[in-house]
């Protein structure tokens, strides 16, 4: 069951749209997600050191992240959620996106692989706030 879109208040945020999914794959979604976040975000706002907290969602696993108070301007905010959604584009044709660092790329890698041995594809989709997603 797919996270209701109208239903996300976060500033970008990783569904996992599974019946069901292992901790491992869980764990490995998750990591593999918030490096790819932090990594983005020390590109384009190195001063921040705690600027992310975390929100669920029901239906789907589907795990918000959202700036702790005053952490980010609202330009820095667009950026970051801007440059992951459009370095996986990106990334798909063979280049290499603004702001992605060799760890970002691995990180992209690692969250688009997490259900790889299924014999079904996955359904995992990047969120920015709820006005666009991108499936990986």
């Amino acid at each position: 069951m797919a996270i209701d879109s109208r239903s996300i208040d976060t500033e970008i945020t990783l569904e996992l749209d599974e019946e069901d999914i292992t901790v491992v794959e869980f764990g490995a979604a998750f990591s593999h997600f918030l490096g790819l976040v932090k990594e983005i975000s020390k590109s384009v706002a190195p001063h921040q050191h705690q600027p992310w907290l975390i929100k669920l969602y029901p239906g789907s696993a589907g795990i918000g992240l959202y700036q702790n108070p005053g952490a980010y301007t609202t330009s820095e905010l667009n950026i970051i959620r801007q440059t992951i959604l459009s370095g996986i584009t990106v990334m798909e044709h063979g280049e290499r996106p603004k702001y992605f660092t060799d760890k970002a790329i691995e990180h992209v890698r690692g969250v688009s692989s997490v259900f790889k041995k299924r014999n079904k594809p996955s359904r995992i989709r990047i969120w920015d706030q709820n006005k666009k997603s991108r499936a990986l």
